[in-house]
């Protein structure tokens, strides 16, 4: 069976990333939350021999180097349930993937207290790397590495 991986760094700066069954990749920022059913339901494809899956990074309730104030968490959890929910709705499997797990192996990332901005041009960095046909950001970039890890644990499958 063909498949058709999506990776998403959710979040008001997120990103989606699709790895459609022929190789091509597509990144795109994320859409509004009205935009987000027709975006989602856009990707699922009409030939039945090709199954979506999407991988989703796992988030909590902090958000490492920022000190956020609680309405910030709140609308991005917010934001997240309802990514989350049109997913099932629309019957789309996602996997929830820790930024540990999809990280592991970058080079350039140190672990703990480093500082996030260094942190967001090293994945970039690497992700330009990776693909230098894309156009790759600081606001895409993580969604590309997701969809990269995706495609290899998928392989195993």
């Amino acid at each position: 069976m063909r498949k058709r991986i999506i990776g998403i760094d959710p979040g008001a700066n997120g990103a989606y990333t699709v790895i459609y069954e022929d190789g091509k990749m597509e990144v795109n920022n994320l859409p509004e939350s009205f935009e987000l059913v027709e975006t989602l339901k856009d990707l699922m494809p009409l030939e039945s021999d090709i199954k979506v899956i999407c991988y989703l990074e796992k988030v909590g309730g902090h958000v490492a180097g920022r000190s956020s104030p609680g309405s910030y968490m709140f609308n991005f959890g917010q934001g997240y349930g309802i990514l989350k929910g049109v997913m099932m709705a629309l019957g789309i499997p996602f996997m929830l993937v820790r930024p540990q797990d999809w990280q592991k192996g970058i080079g350039g990332l140190v672990p703990g207290g480093e500082n996030q901005a260094s942190r967001k041009h090293a994945l970039a960095d690497e992700a330009k790397r990776r693909h230098p046909d894309l156009k790759v950001t600081l606001k895409n970039a993580d969604s590309i590495l997701i969809a990269d890890f995706a495609e290899r644990m998928e392989r195993f499958k």
